[in-house]
């Protein structure tokens, strides 16, 4: 049977849309460089380590903010509302992710978008909301597990619950709400 021949093919960079040709690998060769390449919606993609670190650092600073707009809401709420943790999470979680989505899309992704369409910008929202049930879900059930079932102060739950989906949040992020 005949082998089949590997043909190069075009990369195109996600920074700045720029493409190159990239050789097909020799028999027994790996080639490592500064860009890894990753498949998003079927093509190639080079992403360069030397743009996706500070990306990756304004993620982090955004979802650190998140983190007091989280707490500190869900403190407001519980202690001053005298609601039920369990409902005052919901509405800090809505309130933490609106502000994460206006963040990363304003500083984080800025670069790479078009802000002059609206509704763009509304449906990139709606996907960012749709790319959080996974962590929302694993964050409740924690927040629910640790302070009914171990005891712990309900605060002290919810900051347990939230970096166990940071890197879900990141790669949703980058890869679906981002990475067109």
């Amino acid at each position: 049977m005949g082998r089949r021949r590997e043909e190069a093919r075009i990369v195109r960079c996600v920074d700045n849309g720029d493409a190159r040709l990239v050789p097909p690998r020799s028999k027994g060769t790996t080639t490592r460089n500064k860009t890894s390449p990753f498949v998003l919606g079927g093509e190639t993609v080079a992403i360069g380590l030397r743009t996706e670190l500070p990306r990756i650092a304004k993620f982090s600073v955004v979802g650190l903010t998140g983190v007091g707009v989280y707490t500190g809401t869900l403190w407001v709420i519980v202690e001053f509302g005298k609601a039920p943790y369990i409902l005052a999470a919901v509405a800090a979680m809505e309130l933490s992710i609106s502000h994460n989505f206006f963040w990363n899309h304003v500083w984080t992704f800025g670069r790479d978008l078009q802000v002059s369409n609206v509704l763009n910008t509304l449906w990139r929202w709606l996907e960012f909301h749709a790319s959080r049930v996974g962590s929302a879900i694993i964050g409740m059930g924690l927040l629910v597990l640790l302070t009914e079932s171990f005891g712990l102060y309900y605060l002290v739950s919810g900051l347990v619950a939230i970096p166990a989906a940071a890197l879900c949040n990141y790669a949703t992020s980058r890869c679906w709400v981002w990475g067109r």
